[in-house]
């Protein structure tokens, strides 16, 4: 034996929203796995207990319906990648909480996080990616509406550590 120590190849962990925008970051982080890197999709609920600011009162809303979450998330991953082969590789998973924190968790030794920005948007980003890219331990790839997979001059933004920000073709 060498004494080397053997470690899996980092996961591409994809964040995975209610909206059509998840489409093409999935087919994005799928091509870059490439059958090299683990695929991991995440839909985070938002969780029941929402703190009102100002107050010392916790609101708890309606519990999340974490099944239809995980349906809606198959059907994202049917419509984005068509091959069963491919689909049967990408690991699900279904969280309740805040979206950030909760995808920063799953981003802990990940190689990359893919996120799908929507139409509206154009080049800026909002929310969610926005702070992710700033506080995640790993490369952040924000993927618009039909960049998927050919590069573009719509291409993904690419969001390194710490905010700083390039643009890929």
């Amino acid at each position: 034996m060498s004494g080397s120590i053997q470690t899996s190849p980092p996961a591409i962990i994809v964040g995975v929203g209610a909206g059509r925008s998840a489409d093409a970051a999935l087919r994005w982080a799928v091509a870059q796995a490439a059958g090299r890197h683990p695929v991991r999709a995440v839909h985070v609920v938002r969780s029941s207990a929402t703190a009102i600011a100002g107050f010392d009162a916790v609101v708890h809303l309606p519990e999340p319906d974490v099944f239809d979450a995980a349906v809606a998330l198959e059907r994202s991953i049917e419509r984005a990648v068509p091959d069963p082969a491919l689909r049967a590789t990408i690991e699900t998973r279904v969280l309740v909480g805040a979206p950030v924190p909760r995808l920063l968790e799953c981003c802990e030794g990940a190689g990359m996080l893919v996120l799908g920005r929507g139409r509206s948007s154009g080049r800026r980003l909002f929310g969610v990616a926005r702070q992710l890219i700033s506080l995640a331990p790993c490369a952040v790839v924000v993927v618009p509406p039909g960049a998927d997979t050919a590069p573009s001059a719509a291409g993904p933004v690419v969001g390194a550590r710490r905010a700083e920000l390039a643009y890929a073709g």
